[in-house]
């Protein structure tokens, strides 16, 4: 009886022990596998927002890009526009005969070279057509009327007034007196006083000089060049205004102190 209750004792002191161990163990919770619940609208929504700058991005990029592209092509036409004028104005001018070769005839402007080797007055080519004469504004004289149709010819008219250097080189030569230029000064100043004759007298010195047919030009001829295409009192319009030609009571920096 005493061993029966030494076993029984025993036993139970063990079974003591083993539940005093299990708990003094810690515990390890385990995990859930189970995954976490999201608010999957709300990232939906932002993953479709990010989608939709990312594409508008990529749009704006591919217009720019677009633009770009057009902005290029337009240069390229025009560089190569200016390319085929350059290259046609290039074999125009080629063709051309050079300013050495040409003869003053087909020269814009020339100059005819003297017997004593200096050269004479610039010369204009006029060319030919037709012009209403006479007077258009209906102010004029009875020798401007009545309003006639003309056809010049075409011609060649100094480019500039006669100078005292011109005038005076002439009168050298000729041993003629030189006119007076009232103070005002000689050289590249145009020629003042002299007669109908005396410019006659130059225009005739000046073909013997060259070997060319030089004369005064006819009333037709002058006021077509004068004229300039134009149907105005002056050729810049009906008015005379102020410092648009050296003349007496003109207003210009010149009027009544010296030549132009």
């Amino acid at each position: 009886m005493k061993k029966h209750y030494l076993l029984s004792l025993s036993i139970l002191l063990i079974l003591l022990s083993a539940c005093q161990h299990v708990k003094n163990e810690p515990v390890v919770k385990q995990q859930s596998t189970k995954p976490s619940i999201v608010n999957t609208d709300a990232e939906m929504a932002k993953i479709k927002a990010k989608v939709e700058q990312l594409r508008l991005a990529m749009k704006r990029r591919a217009e720019e890009d677009a633009r770009q592209q057009a902005e290029i092509e337009r240069l390229k036409r025009e560089l190569e526009a200016e390319r085929q004028a350059l290259a046609a104005e290039m074999a125009k001018q080629k063709a051309k005969p050079s300013l050495k070769t040409q003869k003053p005839s087909q020269r814009k402007f020339f100059r005819d070279r003297l017997k004593e080797g200096s050269l004479g007055p610039e010369m204009v080519w006029i060319p030919a057509g037709q012009f209403e004469m006479g007077d258009l504004q209906g102010d004029g004289t009875s020798s401007e009327k009545p309003v006639h149709r003309v056809f010049v010819k075409r011609f060649a008219i100094g480019r500039y007034e006669v100078t005292f250097a011109e005038y005076d080189r002439f009168a050298k030569a000729t041993a003629r007196n030189k006119p007076n230029d009232w103070g005002w000064g000689r050289k590249k100043r145009p020629v003042i006083n002299i007669t109908w004759d005396d410019a006659v007298a130059y225009t005739k010195w000046l073909s013997e000089q060259t070997g060319k047919p030089y004369r005064l030009p006819s009333e037709a001829e002058w006021e077509y060049a004068a004229r300039a295409g134009t149907k105005t009192k002056y050729w810049w319009g009906n008015d005379i205004g102020s410092n648009r030609a050296n003349c007496w009571n003109s207003d210009s920096q010149w009027s009544g102190n010296q030549t132009a």
